[in-house]
């Protein structure tokens, strides 16, 4: 694991950096629900406002609006939480990097 390999050169106790490579390694409860709140939106707004983007046409089908739709739903839900993700995993190494040793 990568969070192992620096190891050797965090000073810091071993229930710490327990705790550290739990909080980089695992998605929170609530970073899963903004994601799942705020990706089927982005997604569906992303498809209506553009839907030649999408491959839609006036033509397309029921089925292939209802499959467009979702895939960028979820599409949108990875992403949102791939960059709440990012974000999170950045400030902690902020807090580390910053905080006094012991």
């Amino acid at each position: 694991m990568a969070v192992a390999d620096f190891r050797p050169v965090l000073e810091i106790e071993d229930s710490q950096f327990d705790r550290l490579q739990h909080e980089m390694t695992t998605v929170s409860r609530r970073l899963a629900w903004i994601a799942t709140s705020i990706g089927p939106a982005a997604g569906a707004i992303s498809v209506t406002l553009g839907p030649a983007s999408w491959g839609l046409t006036e033509t397309s089908s029921t089925g292939v609006l209802i499959y467009t739709y979702l895939m960028a739903c979820l599409i949108s839900i990875f992403f949102t939480a791939l960059i709440l993700r990012t974000v999170g995993q950045l400030r902690l190494v902020g807090r580390w990097d910053y905080a006094e040793p012991s």
